[in-house]
């Protein structure tokens, strides 16, 4: 029996930002061609299905993007499997943690926001939404959207039972509950560091200092975090860099920044790996993750780690890691206080890691289900 040709669709940003998506995509076409599949990776529109037998689509926090792939995909009656990787940001994220400078984001109420968003969304993508012979009155509304693509999805794959109920209680239940199976995110099994370090960073490696991995913007919540370390005795290294659209909050960070604070920009994973590793610890104090790879990746080091009480992080980490209140300075303090009291790594922390979250390990359910469907 000849294995199935599989398209995995992509971001059509994701080579100018790169994402936690991005690396599950890449990981999931690693593995799945690693069992003899014949897989592509596709970022754009009006793509020819007909040599494919599957599609697995992502990320729902781009909704319209993601329904033109189903569109494009059921055209030529090719089923789709969804990784959602969603979460409602709407009532995550504090208002006031949100960009400084005019951003209408603060004071406009949440029913006029979903409102606009479909128009929004709807004037971006409108010439392929005419060839699908989309309208605006289908989809005026962004939970129509999205429920559409769950209910057409084959079958739902959430990275946690926390976002599986997430989606259930904010779609159609019918449509989603009975399609929904658990695959969790994972890491590399072996992640190589490079030999050297690149020299405007070698300084580092001469100081104590705990990283915080991942693109700048209020979800990530960056600015309790440079809030709290304010009057500790630890650099601070923050790696990543903002989308456009939060280029006002990255301003402000470095304005407020004490002199522990580095923001180092963008790095090539190796170099990112390079540093987790050579550091003192990690600290990911976002309002929502699902459940965060920085975090799963610095944990298989071993080193301190310190994540957001949430609960798909909680989810995944059990009682192995540190946690803190997002929305609390001081308890962010205090989890960065209790990180450098341990200041050690750990073997329990890295084998829990290698032994629950590796790609191997957690796709391999993917396998079965592909070859079943």
């Amino acid at each position: 029996m000849s294995k199935k040709r599989i398209a995995l669709l992509d971001r059509v940003d994701s080579s100018l930002f790169s994402g936690g998506d991005t690396v599950q995509i890449q990981a999931i076409y690693n593995y799945l061609d690693s069992q003899g599949f014949k897989v592509d990776i596709i970022n754009k529109f009006n793509v020819d299905y007909s040599q494919y037998d599957l599609a697995i689509l992502f990320n729902l926090n781009r909704p319209f993007e993601t329904y033109i792939y189903s569109l494009e995909v059921m055209k030529y009656g090719i089923p789709y499997f969804l990784f959602p990787i969603y979460w409602d940001m709407e009532d995550v994220i504090p208002r006031e943690q949100l960009s400084t400078g005019i951003n209408p984001k603060k004071w406009i109420p949440k029913s006029i926001k979903l409102s606009l968003k479909p128009m929004y969304y709807y004037l971006i993508y409108r010439s392929q939404l005419k060839k699908l012979g989309v309208g605006i009155t289908s989809v005026h509304s962004l939970k129509k959207v999205i429920n559409e693509i769950l209910k057409n999805a084959k079958l739902i794959f959430p990275n946690s039972v926390s976002e599986s109920n997430h989606l259930i209680k904010g779609f159609d239940h019918k449509a989603i509950e009975n399609k929904c199976i658990v695959i969790k995110n994972g890491i590399e099994k072996r992640i190589e560091l490079p030999e050297a370090m690149p020299d405007h960073l070698k300084h580092f490696l001469q100081t104590k200092y705990i990283c915080c991995v991942g693109g700048i913007g209020p979800r990530k919540n960056q600015l309790n975090l440079v809030k709290a370390v304010t009057n500790l005795n630890v650099n601070l290294l923050i790696i990543g860099e903002p989308s456009n659209k939060d280029i006002n909050y990255y301003n402000n960070l470095k304005k407020i920044a004490g002199n522990n604070v580095y923001f180092i920009g963008r790095q090539d994973r190796a170099t990112v790996f390079s540093l987790m590793a050579n550091s003192i610890g990690h600290i990911q104090p976002s309002f929502i993750e699902t459940p965060g790879l920085a975090s799963l990746e610095a944990a298989s080091f071993g080193i301190p780690t310190i994540v957001s009480d949430v609960g798909p992080v909680r989810e995944y980490f059990l009682n192995h890691v540190i946690y803190c209140n997002p929305h609390s300075i001081t308890s962010i303090q205090e989890s960065i206080q209790s990180l450098l009291n341990a200041n050690s790594k750990s073997d329990q922390l890295q084998q829990f890691i290698l032994n629950n979250y590796t790609w191997e390990k957690v796709l391999e359910p993917l396998r079965y289900i592909i070859e079943k469907n």
